[in-house]
């Protein structure tokens, strides 16, 4: 994760990494993904050109204090190849909402992350 700027955006910050234009931000240096290199710039052949990424997670309506914030249990990540394809007013809430709802059932369906947070 140390080469990814939408995960380290969310850990740092807690909330959703939203971008509609990483080419751009990849040229500029401000974008990093591990599984990108820089033969990208010139093929353009990238694997995505927009995102957003959820951190999946109990909602802080859920927890007692701020003190009581753990780093994500997952990562909810949507991509598309078309630049601009997001629109943050409603994607972002939608998103968001979905990744709640399931923080509860991976919980459950996969104790072991539970314990490999630990």
């Amino acid at each position: 994760m140390a080469k990814n700027t939408d995960f380290l955006h969310i850990l740092q910050t807690g909330k959703p990494f939203f971008n509609n234009d990483l080419p751009m931000d990849f040229r500029k240096m401000e974008y990093e993904n591990s599984k990108w290199d820089r033969n990208l710039l010139k093929t353009r052949d990238y694997p995505y050109r927009s995102t957003i990424v959820w951190p999946i997670s109990q909602s802080a309506a859920q927890l007692a204090g701020p003190s009581e914030l753990q780093p994500p249990l997952a990562f909810l990540c949507v991509d598309t190849k078309r630049v601009g394809a997001f629109k943050h007013v409603s994607d972002v809430p939608l998103g968001w909402c979905y990744a709640h709802a399931v923080y509860p059932v991976l919980r459950y369906l996969l104790p072991e992350l539970d314990r490999q947070r630990e």
